[in-house]
């Protein structure tokens, strides 16, 4: 698969938007030992707002869909974790033409582009138990995927793997960023909640796309 279609990527954001929203348990339960407990709260209530969003509105363009769903976070989350879900969203927003479907290329240069943007805002990076650990080596992955294949579904898959090992290798970081910098040698063990929200979202966005593929 070369190209993905906005109708493609709007069922990977609803299925991703199911699978957070189920997480919510789960998110909350590792926020509270590292955090202030509302990680998976808030998440819950962005991606439930992202889904009534796309059932009203006009979806048919690639920018518009990623756009209102950025937005829709911004808006609905709150605090730290809204400005940076939303800016995954919409902070490379300017890579995605005004068109009904994009190449892996475009969608990797998106992705790369709002990472990129969440580290200037945050003035941050990975290594400080963010969820960065995970989303910087998925946007590595698939940037070094497209240097040589064009599939979308395999740009997809290798930044799942990576994603999965970034919240893994975030269990043994000493938190730099946030509230939980203040709780120290107690949170090594745990995930950052951030990374494991992020590796939810595009292993929903990857299984989403097998199954789209079963279906062709």
């Amino acid at each position: 698969m070369e190209y993905l279609s906005a109708k493609t990527m709007k069922l990977m954001i609803e299925n991703a938007a199911t699978a957070i929203i189920g997480s919510e348990p789960y998110l909350t339960d590792i926020d509270k030992k590292i955090g202030d407990g509302d990680h998976g709260i808030a998440m819950q209530r962005g991606f439930a707002a992202v889904k009534q969003m796309l059932l009203l509105a006009d979806t048919r363009y690639m920018d518009d869909l990623l756009y209102q769903t950025g937005v829709e976070l911004l808006k609905t989350m709150g605090g730290a974790s809204g400005v940076i879900f939303g800016t995954m969203f919409v902070g490379g927003i300017q890579k995605i033409p005004h068109s009904e479907s994009v190449s892996a290329v475009q969608l990797c240069n998106y992705f790369k582009c709002g990472e990129t943007e969440i580290e200037r805002r945050g003035r941050s990076g990975p290594g400080q138990k963010t969820m960065l650990d995970a989303l910087c080596p998925a946007c590595e992955a698939m940037k070094e995927y497209v240097l040589s294949n064009c599939d979308v579904v395999g740009m997809f898959a290798e930044a799942v793997s990576a994603a999965k090992r970034g919240v893994d290798t975030s269990r043994y970081l000493k938190p730099l960023k946030g509230r939980s910098r203040n709780f120290d040698v107690c949170v090594l063990g745990i995930p950052d909640p951030g990374a494991v929200s992020t590796s939810i979202i595009f292993t929903s966005f990857y299984h989403s796309l097998l199954g789209d593929q079963e279906e062709q």
